[in-house]
């Protein structure tokens, strides 16, 4: 999925988990200012319905992002 949005691996995650849910505050940890950056983007990644029901669709294993 993140390739197809052309986006990092842990910014399709991030994405995935702030629009699971309004109440849900992902809180990654970083350790440089360029992964800071990198969950910034997160913010900016809008997945389709498709996209964010793939990683729930049952004999996914993981491989989803």
């Amino acid at each position: 999925m993140a390739a197809e949005l052309g986006v990092t691996l842990a910014q399709a995650a991030l994405a995935w988990l702030l629009q699971r849910s309004p109440n849900l505050v992902p809180i990654p940890g970083t350790g440089s200012a360029p992964h800071l950056a990198e969950n910034i983007g997160a913010l900016g990644v809008a997945l389709s319905a498709d996209q964010f029901n793939a990683p729930m669709q049952p004999g996914r294993h993981n491989r989803t992002f």
